[in-house]
């Protein structure tokens, strides 16, 4: 949670509010497709929707980018 990886989560979130809107759903979708390059997955939406409506879509885009599947490759 460095202070590049906030201001990164930033830039994404507003990205994100840009390009989906407010539909949080649409957000979390977006989201996904941009950083892992997939579509979310049911949980993955429940989980993230539930962080969005808490601590905002900032705190989402640095869980996403915090994720095993974004820092390792396989």
């Amino acid at each position: 949670n460095s202070q590049f990886t906030i201001d990164q989560s930033n830039a994404l979130a507003a990205r994100i509010r840009k390009e989906a809107g407010d539909n949080v759903n649409d957000q979390i979708h977006l989201t996904c497709r941009l950083a892992l390059g997939r579509e979310a997955f049911p949980d993955e939406i429940s989980e993230l929707t539930s962080v969005a409506n808490t601590h905002g879509l900032e705190t989402v885009c640095r869980v996403v980018f915090n994720s095993n599947e974004f820092l390792f490759l396989p």
